[in-house]
């Protein structure tokens, strides 16, 4: 895997992808309030919001290879995602 520029965030995020689970924390745990809020207003309820969090972890561990490197901020890729697994968790919700 090709990072665009070096830096320890982008040290983090080539471990977390071979598997270093101290890495994975190091990058998600900070993310974790930030990423609750806004699933929180979206989905407006606490255990839909802490599952889209959750699953956004997921998919963003899944996402790593595909991280812009511009920038070595993860906060607005983050949010992204958790804004995506809100939406979703949404739509899901109206069609059941």
């Amino acid at each position: 895997m090709d990072w665009v520029r070096d830096g320890p965030v982008l040290d983090d995020l080539q471990a977390a992808w071979g598997g270093d689970r101290e890495a994975v924390a190091r990058l998600l745990e900070p993310r974790l309030d930030p990423g609750y809020r806004p699933a929180l207003t979206t989905l407006r309820r606490p255990e839909a919001a802490q599952d889209a969090v959750q699953d956004s972890c997921l998919n963003a561990l899944r996402a790593i290879p595909r991280f812009p490197g511009e920038t070595a901020d993860t906060r607005p890729w983050f949010l992204t995602i958790v804004r995506n697994a809100s939406r979703s968790q949404t739509r899901l919700r109206f069609w059941r």
